[in-house]
């Protein structure tokens, strides 16, 4: 896997507008992370590389929430999103390597995230050391081994492209979930929006054909993300 480091990802987040105008892939993440997670109350969540808070703020209400991301301007805008509820949720700016992780949490978001990691090994040792035993973490990746994802890098790579992602296979990700001590217990197997639909197309139409694309057994072929749910195999 090709590495980057953490000064390209902090210069390339710091303009919230290269995450924010992807709106629609949010919504998709946010409505199948709250099918997996539920109604939930009284737990510590952690949201690594958290955004604008999207994916976390639902439960902020009734549980605890500690929000980071290594951009500055990406961790107060989800401070912003939070409004109120931002009162009562902590807050860290940096990498999560740096985290103390001395406080366990019940549960760990780090979705959208694992492509901007320079260091995944070490990412998920770490995060073995952030849950509690029977805490759960939700992971989002990309399969590079998917058709449509080496056609994007592809273009990526033609465009010479001032940002290129971490390139991440899914047999890659099992082998290090595995290796760290995890297991798998649930996964949504989701499709990302079309080379050019941004372009073409509403936000709320590609919105419509993710949903649809993810849904459908015909156009299952068409699925390159993974969210995981995983916990600690003890």
């Amino acid at each position: 896997m090709k590495e980057i480091t953490l000064e390209i990802v902090h210069r390339f987040f710091n303009n919230t507008q290269n995450y924010l105008q992807k709106r629609y892939g949010i919504l998709l993440r946010q409505e199948i992370l709250n099918g997996l997670i539920g109604d939930i109350s009284d737990l510590e969540i952690l949201d690594i590389g958290c955004g604008d808070g999207s994916l976390s703020v639902n439960y902020a209400t009734a549980n605890q929430v500690t929000l980071l991301d290594v951009s500055e301007n990406m961790l107060q805008a989800a401070l912003n999103n939070y409004g109120p509820l931002a009162a009562k949720t902590r807050s860290f700016h940096g990498d999560f390597l740096e985290f103390d992780s001395s406080n366990k949490f019940d549960i760990i978001l780090i979705i959208g995230v694992l492509a901007h990691v320079p260091h995944l090994d070490k990412t998920f040792a770490k995060l073995a050391n952030t849950v509690k035993t029977d805490g759960k973490i939700y992971l989002q990746f990309t399969d590079y081994n998917h058709f449509l994802t080496k056609v994007e890098f592809l273009i990526s790579g033609i465009k010479n492209s001032p940002y290129k992602a971490q390139t991440i296979r899914k047999i890659d990700i099992d082998r290090i979930i595995r290796k760290h001590g995890f297991k798998i217990m649930r996964k949504v197997h989701a499709a990302n929006a079309l080379l050019g639909m941004p372009k073409l197309f509403s936000e709320r139409f590609i919105l419509k054909y993710m949903r649809f694309a993810s849904r459908n057994r015909v156009l299952r072929f068409m699925r390159q993300d993974y969210i995981y749910e995983i916990r600690l195999d003890s």
